[in-house]
């Protein structure tokens, strides 16, 4: 399993089987929901929405949200490090130096470089905080803000 996170009355898990990404809805013990997330790329983190109706997985190709019924939806992107969700929607850490700020719908709000890759997103409110290599950046995140 390579990332975990609360999700309605159980768990959703990131594990990679069969050479694919699977998303497992877990409660009690059993799975109530599984999808197979296309591409083959390892999962690196999972994160819930703020109305547990969501989680968005970042993995080595690009970030997905699935809903525990629907096909995961795939978002454009590098390779996704890290991944926190806001009140607009999930922000993912890229390989590639930068912040990828998404919809609840897909749509991409906004993008910052930052001078290293990001290790860990934690969001409060409209507040992003980013653990990097080279330290800590802390950002508001406005959706219609450049």
């Amino acid at each position: 399993t390579w990332g975990i996170a609360p999700f309605g009355e159980g768990w959703v898990l990131s594990d990679w089987a069969d050479n694919q990404r699977r998303l497992v809805h877990v409660v009690d013990g059993a799975v109530v929901a599984q999808a197979m997330a296309p591409g083959r790329g390892q999962s690196f983190d999972v994160a819930t929405s703020p109305d547990g109706t969501r989680v968005a997985v970042a993995s080595s190709d690009g970030a997905w949200i699935w809903d525990g019924h629907s096909p995961p939806r795939h978002l454009a992107g590098p390779t996704s490090i890290g991944v926190a969700w806001t009140p607009h929607g999930p922000v993912v850490g890229g390989s590639d130096g930068h912040l990828w700020f998404w919809s609840t719908e897909g749509e991409l709000l906004h993008r910052w470089a930052l001078d290293s890759t990001p290790i860990s997103l934690a969001t409060h409110g409209d507040v992003l905080a980013v653990t990097s290599n080279d330290g800590v950046y802390v950002l508001p995140l406005r959706v219609g803000v450049q």
